[in-house]
C-alpha cells in the first residue's frame, strides 16, 4: 500500500537551541489526525512522519519550509509500518531519505523522490511546483504573512483590515503583492498531483 513519508531534518543545528523535541509535539498535535504513525524522531535532529493524506503533507512541507530552519524530504511508495516508527521500513522510507539529502542544500529547502522509474517524471513534475510555492512564500513581507496568518483565523479581508487598523484596500494591496491567489491555486493543484502520484505508487 502506498504511504507518503516526510523527513525532516533540522537545518544548522550547531546554531540553534534543540527546538527539534519541541516541533515532534507540534507536528504530533496538530497533524495527529492525519498520521498513520506517531511523529518519530532520529538521529538526533531528524524527524519522521507517515500520511496517506496529499493534502496534510504539502500543508506540513509548507509551514515547516516557511520557517528556513528545516530540510523536508518527501518520499512516495510502498512501506510496511510497525508499532516502533524505527521498525518501519520500505521504498517510502528511502525515498524520503533520498529526497531529505537533496532538499538540505536546495534553495527552497525541499525536495521529492519516488522508488519507481516509470513515476520519477510526475514526482518531478511535484517537486517543482512545490518549489515556485517555496520562492513565491520566501519572497512575502512580513506585512504580506501578517493578512497571510489572519485569513487563516477570520473570514473576510474587511475582517483583517480591523484587526490590523488599516483600509481594506490597503489589505487588498497586500494580498496582491503576497500572492495569496497564486498561492492558493498553487496549493490546490500540488495537492492533486501528490494524490495521484501516490495513487500511481499503489498501482
Amino acid at each position: 500500500m502506498h504511504r507518503i513519508v516526510l523527513t525532516i531534518d533540522r537545518r544548522g543545528s550547531r546554531r540553534h537551541a534543540d527546538d527539534v523535541e519541541q516541533m515532534r509535539v507540534a507536528l504530533a498535535d496538530r497533524w495527529s489526525r492525519a498520521l498513520r504513525s506517531p511523529v518519530a524522531r532520529f538521529a538526533g535532529d531528524e524527524l519522521q512522519l507517515v500520511t496517506d493524506d496529499a493534502v496534510a503533507a504539502v500543508r506540513i512541507a509548507l509551514d515547516l519550509t516557511r520557517t528556513r530552519d528545516w530540510s523536508v524530504g518527501i518520499g512516495v511508495g510502498a512501506a510496511t509500518l510497525a508499532d516502533d516508527p524505527a521498525a518501519s521500513t520500505g521504498p517510502a522510507f528511502f525515498a524520503a531519505r533520498r529526497a531529505v539529502d537533496r532538499a538540505k542544500p536546495s534553495p527552497t529547502r525541499l525536495a521529492v523522490a519516488v522508488d519507481d522509474a516509470d513515476l520519477e517524471p510526475a514526482a518531478e513534475d511535484v517537486e517543482a511546483v512545490l518549489w515556485l510555492l517555496v520562492a513565491l512564500r520566501d519572497r512575502r513581507s512580513k506585512e504580506g504573512w501578517e493578512v497571510v496568518d489572519l485569513l487563516e483565523r477570520v473570514a473576510t479581508q474587511r475582517e483583517v483590515a480591523d484587526e490590523l487598523g488599516i483600509s481594506a484596500s490597503a489589505v487588498s494591496a497586500r494580498a496582491v503583492a503576497a500572492g495569496i491567489r497564486v498561492e492558493s491555486v498553487g496549493v490546490a493543484t500540488v495537492e492533486g498531483m501528490l494524490m495521484r502520484l501516490a495513487g500511481g505508487a499503489d498501482a
